[in-house]
């Protein structure tokens, strides 16, 4: 039992190093001005996945008895608000402003999240 999970934290352990890896290597590897605009999109979601890997990670280490529907549900908001910060500014639209919004929404979604009964 204990190899199993040995196992699967190097297992998770390698996937976020491919992932925070791949990154680097996607923008210095690609030309913006020659690609579809999907692959445009790539950056953004491996930035969300860099977070939610690493935030999953994290939460397993730390609070290992939460259940993992309520993993995946914290890991994913821990990575949407960067994101969504980073994707905000990229489009130059990032004001003081619009982080006390994306702030004060996320904090809403984050309690109502947790004190809902599905999860």
């Amino acid at each position: 039992m204990i190899e199993n999970m040995k196992l699967s934290r190097i297992r998770k352990t390698l996937v976020l190093i491919i992932v925070i890896a791949s990154l680097p290597l996607f923008l210095l590897m690609t030309n913006p001005e020659h690609l579809p605009l999907i692959f445009l999109l790539t950056p953004i979601a491996l930035v969300f996945l860099i977070f939610y890997k690493s935030s999953m990670m994290l939460i397993g280490l730390y609070k290992s008895n939460t259940n993992v529907t309520k993993q995946r549900t914290m890991s994913s908001l821990l990575a949407a608000l960067p994101t969504l910060l980073i994707v905000l500014q990229s489009i130059q639209q990032l004001t003081y402003k619009d982080v006390i919004i994306v702030i004060f929404l996320w904090l809403m979604l984050w309690w109502y999240l947790l004190k809902i009964d599905f999860i």
